[in-house]
């Protein structure tokens, strides 16, 4: 069963307390609302309320409880998971191989259609268009950095995007801050990344992540659970304070400045990312079904 707080869920878990207590539950969670990151004050309050209520049917009831990452531990913990029916096993994803000569193609094809200098720095940035990703702090980043020779792309939709895009025009960096809507198109733009920008309030186990890993991009994102699972901070990324506008912007123009450890950090993102390759995380799934 994914995550706990869902009506289904939880007449799932109360058919099973009561008519089916023999029949193995396990559940999954990518995070802990109210805990691993917050919703606010007054859903943070209403998420305390519900665990203390019913903690004894959503955590006691499955069997076994998931985790995608170590890192959420502690806030699993907090939120009254039972210490011993946790498990930390991690969603995966499936490596890609292409050739470098249709790399450079995509490459060319992306700062062709996007009108992107040949000397520009691209920061990607891939998701919902919402508050909880970082948004407002993507834009605040580019104002820092409008000095640069750098462009955002945002890959993405959501309902405060024309709020967003206002924003950009009232700074007067529409040719900084690109919104590229949804793409069916990924991989061609992460061929053509130099670093992914996630700056986001909460977040499970970010696949944008992952998939920027298995293409050798490094990261740059909120140091908060399962994020630093993947990004081993300084080594295959950085890992900012969430709401630290002037520690994501040193971090960047650290690494426009210094092509090495670009290079450096994201063969060691992919060194890092090939321990969550789908056929190893199927073992694990698979030895806790036949445990």
């Amino acid at each position: 069963m994914w995550v706990p707080y869902y009506l289904t869920s939880f007449k799932v878990m109360l058919a099973k307390k009561l008519f089916f207590p023999k029949k193995k539950l396990i559940l999954t969670m990518d995070t802990v609302p109210g805990y691993s990151f917050s919703m606010g004050k007054f859903w943070d309050g209403m998420f305390g309320v519900y665990n203390k209520l019913f903690g004894w049917l959503i955590f006691r009831t499955p069997d076994i409880i998931t985790l995608y990452g170590e890192s959420l531990v502690p806030y699993a913990l907090k939120a009254g998971v039972p210490k011993e029916k946790i498990r930390v096993i991690p969603t995966g994803i499936g490596m890609i191989k292409y050739d470098k000569k249709t790399a450079e193609k995509n490459r060319e094809e992306i700062r062709k259609e996007l009108s992107i200098k040949p000397e520009a720095f691209v920061i990607l940035y891939a998701g919902l268009l919402v508050p909880r990703k970082g948004i407002d702090k993507i834009i605040q980043i580019a104002d820092k950095l409008r000095k640069e020779a750098v462009v955002f792309l945002l890959a993405g939709d959501g309902p405060k995007r024309k709020e967003y895009e206002a924003k950009v025009k009232k700074l007067n960096l529409e040719k900084k801050v690109l919104f590229l809507g949804w793409r069916a198109d990924m991989h061609k733009l992460y061929q053509v990344t130099d670093l992914l920008l996630l700056p986001a309030e909460g977040e499970g186990l970010p696949g944008v992540i992952m998939e920027a890993m298995i293409h050798g991009v490094p990261c740059v994102a909120s140091n908060i659970p399962c994020i630093p699972d993947l990004i081993e901070n300084g080594r295959s990324g950085f890992l900012c304070e969430k709401n630290n506008i002037n520690e994501f912007t040193v971090r960047i123009r650290y690494l426009i400045k210094d092509e090495n450890k670009r290079k450096t950090m994201g063969e060691k993102a992919l060194k890092k990312i090939k321990m969550f390759e789908w056929e190893k995380v199927i073992l694990k799934y698979e030895g806790l079904y036949h445990d």
